[in-house]
């Protein structure tokens, strides 16, 4: 019976051990109103994005999303300035790997040309060719953060074309499992294990203690 309670002390160990490791996982960073369903100010801020160098025909629509709202990147061509859409992004895990997925459809003809930009943390990560006209395209970058908290930026008419962009269902996920552990759990969860083990070997020594006598 006493190797049976040892058992069970090292047993019930091991599961606080693991309860306090998985609460120490960050989940995926969230993308305020991804899809779009809120409106967003042309060269402005709202709805959780900002908008810059963003003319009449471009915007957020309510609809020819993928599905419902979407937001168009134009400029009329500017050759000085991208249409440009993007929000900081919190709740990054530094050194763990993240993907970021969308949809985006071109609004003119001129398919095969790279005019979409994305950039995170103020580094490009990709430069897309033109999908077909209001057929929505998925797509998809990964990257490694550098801090907790990284700007994601959409840009149309990069590379001094006239190509605007239609893009809806922004979001971000952790790519595998979390890092391997390095950092030491938060003083709560420290006190919570140490009271739990202290109360689990405490009733030990009790039933060892009713049992010698």
């Amino acid at each position: 019976m006493f190797r049976v309670r040892q058992l069970t002390l090292a047993s019930l160990a091991f599961i606080v051990i693991g309860i306090a490791a998985a609460s120490s996982a960050s989940a995926d960073p969230i993308v305020v109103n991804g899809a779009f369903d809120t409106i967003v100010p042309s060269n402005g801020t709202g709805g959780g994005w900002t908008s810059v160098n963003i003319d009449l025909n471009g915007g957020h629509r309510a609809t020819n999303g993928n599905p419902g709202g979407n937001f168009i990147l134009n400029d009329a061509g500017q050759v000085a300035t991208d249409p440009t859409i993007f929000q900081l992004v919190s709740g990054f895990t530094v050194g763990q790997t993240y993907r970021l997925t969308g949809d985006f459809a071109g609004v003119l003809i001129n398919t095969g040309i790279v005019g979409f930009g994305i950039d995170v943390g103020g580094v490009n990560l990709a430069q897309l060719a033109t999908p077909g006209v209001v057929v929505f395209t998925p797509f998809s970058v990964e990257f490694v953060a550098t801090a907790t908290a990284l700007e994601i930026r959409f840009r149309g008419e990069i590379n001094g074309t006239d190509n605007s962009y239609r893009i809806d269902n922004i979001a971000i996920n952790q790519v595998g499992g979390p890092p391997p552990p390095s950092a030491v759990p938060e003083p709560t969860t420290m006190l919570l294990l140490g009271t739990g083990l202290a109360s689990i070997s405490g009733m030990v020594r009790r039933r060892r203690k009713a049992k010698a006598e």
